[in-house]
């Protein structure tokens, strides 16, 4: 009984190692994925459920560390973004500019080259995709080539 119960501890923990290895993967294979440059839109949905666009955005990911600028150049802000893959969800936590300070909790879908990404403008709730509140900001972008 002794040799059957060590057997079947010695399973549960290779499953266990195993599982955590897998998310610990996909973790690393959605922020390798999205770092690089992605060309896009902020905005948000409207009533009839339609994106309006307010603005043009770059946005840089490295390993973990994103920022964003407009079109023409002008720093928007960077900051630290942590992801949990399992359930599609992205934070954010400015360090400098403007947002330095604030948290953005968000939920993400990506998409080959396309990512949408809809984040609340700081505060403790989280945008959903899609948005369930007209002051959630949406963002929607491309992957530069």
């Amino acid at each position: 009984m002794g040799r059957s119960l060590r057997l079947v501890c010695l399973v549960m923990l290779l499953a266990i190692v195993a599982w955590s290895s897998h998310l610990a993967g996909s973790d690393g294979e959605v922020t390798k994925s999205l770092q690089g440059t992605w060309d896009g839109h902020v905005g948000r949905f409207g009533r009839n459920n339609r994106f309006q666009g307010e603005a043009m955005i770059v946005l840089t990911f490295t390993a973990d560390t994103i920022t964003g600028m407009t079109k023409q150049g002008r720093f928007l802000g960077e900051g630290k973004y942590t992801l949990d893959p399992a359930k599609k969800t992205i934070d954010v936590l400015g360090t400098k500019g403007d947002y330095r300070g604030e948290t953005f909790r968000g939920t993400y879908a990506l998409d080959g080259d396309t990512l949408q990404w809809a984040t609340t403008r700081g505060g403790s709730r989280r945008a959903t995709l899609p948005p369930e509140d007209d002051e959630d900001v949406v963002i929607l972008v491309k992957r530069r080539r």
